[in-house]
């Protein structure tokens, strides 16, 4: 499979968007090589290329932020962090063809993810005053895709106000029945989304695919609720799962749905 830099990967903020371009052109390439029969003597290159380029890419982005005295800089670090480990669990593996293709794909997917979840969000001023809305701009003149995008949104508003009820002092609860509706609607939501695209021949729909998937992904590691963070810091962890669901919607509809009709 290969990953696209699609309109929904971009920050807004050139230097980073190019990088990112720029890395998944090299991971596509890489996976070309391999899958063309690139023996063992180019592979190694191939990763450490890679590996290195993540480290200069990572080093501009945390630089950007801790410029910009962005909140978000030491989760930045965190994750960057965790890819770097990650890939040091593949040492030992051996190199050739399946191997190498193993270790290309789980750099797509953690880029793409990481993207989508994190670098979005990049200098992003979090804004909770108002329930999201689908307003005008974000209509695709779709009726089926513009209707459940509505529930979606509605859904949301429901987090929103548990967020805002100050009677509730555990809110762990009703959040967690929530986030499990949104969930079991959004893959609704995004089945009759595909198979509308399908239907009309739609070319951006593995990107679609791969955006939708990663969006359940983090839908299905925040309804678990895996306790501690939670618990903590409720008010600080509702703020910040509500903005990345927010923004994610509101800029995938925006970047990716409202082009389907064309």
């Amino acid at each position: 499979m290969r990953y696209e830099f699609t309109e929904d990967c971009k920050t807004g903020i050139p230097q980073i968007d190019e990088e990112h371009q720029h890395f998944f052109k090299l991971i596509n390439e890489a996976m070309e090589v391999v899958e063309k029969g690139g023996g063992v003597e180019l592979m190694d290159p191939l990763l450490k290329r890679l590996s290195e380029y993540a480290a200069v890419h990572f080093e501009h982005e945390e630089k950007y932020m801790r410029e910009h005295n962005d909140p978000e800089l030491e989760l930045q670090i965190f994750a960057h962090l965790r890819f770097r480990e990650a890939l040091l669990e593949f040492d030992d593996m051996p190199l050739n063809k399946e191997s190498v293709l193993q270790i290309l794909d789980f750099m797509a997917r953690w880029l793409f993810r990481h993207i989508l979840y994190t670098d979005t969000l990049i200098g992003k001023t979090k804004s909770i005053s108002e329930k999201p809305e689908l307003t005008k701009e974000y209509l695709t003149g779709i009726e089926l895709i513009d209707k459940e995008h509505k529930v979606l949104f509605d859904i949301l508003g429901e987090v929103y106000d548990v967020m805002k009820d100050d009677t509730l002092y555990d809110k762990y609860d009703p959040i967690m029945e929530i986030l499990g509706r949104l969930k079991e609607y959004t893959v609704k939501h995004f089945s009759d989304e595909e198979a509308y695209m399908e239907e009309k021949g739609y070319e951006g729909l593995e990107s679609q695919r791969a955006a939708h998937e990663a969006f359940v992904d983090k839908l299905e590691e925040s309804s678990k609720g895996d306790g501690g963070e939670f618990e903590d810091n409720q008010s600080e962890y509702l703020e910040s799962l509500f903005e990345f669901l927010c923004q994610w919607l509101y800029n995938h509809i925006l970047k990716m749905d409202t082009k389907i009709p064309q």
